[in-house]
């Protein structure tokens, strides 16, 4: 599956800004030397994205395992015998 998102390029610096700034991409890395990050600000929105979608994911898919763990929980203590 290909995933495509076309940002218009009135909106691409407010949409880089907004990732940069929320997610706090470093200029410069912190270092003696202050060096240039090597990492542009639009890649590492991009970067950004998609690890909200894999937190998004991974999320999901930690509730849905807690969610089928109660379920199970459930239906096995309620064949608990007990006199």
């Amino acid at each position: 599956m290909d995933i495509k998102v076309t940002i218009p390029d009135a909106q691409k610096d407010r949409i880089i800004q907004a990732f940069c700034s929320q997610f706090g991409y470093q200029p410069f890395i912190d270092d003696f030397h202050s060096i240039p990050n090597p990492e542009t600000r639009p890649q590492f929105a991009k970067r950004m994205l998609a690890q909200v979608i894999k937190d998004t994911v991974r999320t999901w898919e930690a509730n849905e395992a807690q969610r089928i763990a109660r379920e199970a929980s459930i239906t096995d203590t309620d064949k608990l015998v007990i006199t």
